[in-house]
């Protein structure tokens, strides 16, 4: 790919219209002992150039540009070779961060790139786009987003502040020593949503006392597939499953919904898995006319004024032990928690989502699926009691050398 040399940081960008802020933010990486290598993903004669990867190397890369290609094609072919490039440089030890640089193009070409780089990798976007949705371009990547203000053309005083900060920022975090060692007690992923973030804090304190590491994720769609993506990736050697409420909105098609192979990495990894149907109660919505008409008469909960929360039925939540025993089904080292007390906060005798029969419905439902394969226990406590806590962290433990 390049010659060999020390680990670098990687700067993606189209020099044909963004050469000149390449160039600031390069030079402010050197001036701080970076070193600096970019990648060329223009489809033009580069206004200038710098030591890295050429835009025929990215091109070729990426399947090879048919002559007179269009923007759309020559966007394609140019994504999959930043991508490549960037797992043969990881492949070769030579990536210590990576910045992106460009407007929506320029974000949207880089997609495929972070979608390549490891968790705990430093990693920045410097865009005009980030103002808007940057879930296609960073996924579920630890991206540090930077928002220039002005458009990245021009040598301006604003553009100029805004590329040395992030060129300092980027220096600045991988020069910093690897962090320090936590132990080597099992690395346990928990999921929490804040209708039932006690019951997460609990558990994940009780656990640390055990001599676990745990990691919490905020189950909004983004936090249960970065937990599948790490799971996979072999981050975890136990998982508490406390909060499903995506499977909530999978099911009844709510905003959060952490997509289809929500619950699949750690069946398909053996882990030891314990799932409670955390907030499987409330459906996630946006402002309360963005809420389906069929749902509208239904319990409701004004969270912010983004956010509308919908209590799940008895029929949702039949289908959403329905779905859940689909992908428990297989799993030899699981076992499923039922709070009687109630799924979340909202979830209470006196609580605006409190409904027994529903709660019931689940229950009964996900015990006459998973009967004779994977083991259901009723637990006579709410979600948030700490001794709710306590049964779900020593049904872990169970099944984990802790």
């Amino acid at each position: 790919m390049t010659d060999r040399g020390p680990a670098a940081v990687v700067i993606a960008a189209t020099l044909d219209t963004k050469a000149e802020a390449v160039a600031v933010l390069r030079e402010e990486l050197l001036r701080r002992g970076a070193s600096v290598l970019v990648v060329d993903c223009g489809v033009r004669e580069p206004e200038r150039t710098f030591p890295g990867v050429e835009r025929s190397l990215v091109a070729a890369r990426g399947g090879g540009l048919a002559p007179g290609a269009d923007r759309a094609a020559a966007l394609a072919v140019m994504t999959a070779g930043l991508a490549g490039c960037v797992r043969d440089l990881l492949a070769e030890g030579r990536v210590a961060g990576f910045v992106a640089v460009g407007g929506g193009t320029g974000a949207s070409l880089s997609a495929g790139a972070f979608q390549e780089l490891p968790y705990g990798l430093p990693k920045m976007l410097i865009s005009t786009g980030v103002t808007g949705d940057v879930e296609p371009v960073v996924g579920v990547k630890d991206v540090m987003l930077v928002q220039p203000v002005v458009d990245l053309i021009g040598d301006t005083e604003l553009l100029d502040r805004t590329l040395r900060a992030a060129g300092a920022a980027m220096a600045a975090i991988v020069a910093l020593p690897p962090p320090p060692a936590r132990g080597t007690g099992p690395r346990v992923a928990i999921t929490a949503f804040g209708v039932t973030s006690a019951a997460a804090e609990h558990a994940a304190l009780l656990l640390a006392r055990r001599g676990c590491r745990p990691a919490v994720f905020h189950a909004r769609g983004s936090g249960g597939r970065a937990m599948e993506e790490l799971i996979g990736a072999g981050a975890f050697d136990a998982v508490l499953d406390l909060t499903t409420t995506e499977v909530a909105d999978e099911v009844v098609g709510g905003l959060r919904s952490a997509g289809p192979n929500r619950l699949e990495a750690a069946v398909a990894a053996g882990l030891p898995l314990v799932v409670v149907p955390g907030a499987v109660d409330v459906v996630n919505f946006g402002p309360p006319d963005t809420v389906p008409h069929a749902l509208r008469g239904r319990a409701q909960v004004r969270h912010t004024p983004f956010s509308t929360l919908v209590r799940s039925s008895a029929d949702d939540n039949r289908e959403i032990a329905a779905w859940m025993a689909g992908k428990l089904a297989g799993a030899s080292q699981a076992v499923v928690l039922v709070p009687q007390g109630g799924f979340s906060d909202l979830d209470r005798p006196d609580g605006p989502f409190h409904d027994q029969a529903a709660d019931a419905a689940f229950a009964d439902e996900i015990t006459a699926r998973l009967a004779g394969r994977v083991e259901v226990r009723l637990v006579p406590a709410h979600i948030n009691e700490p001794a709710f806590a306590q049964a779900a962290c020593q049904a872990l433990l169970e099944r984990t050398s802790a």
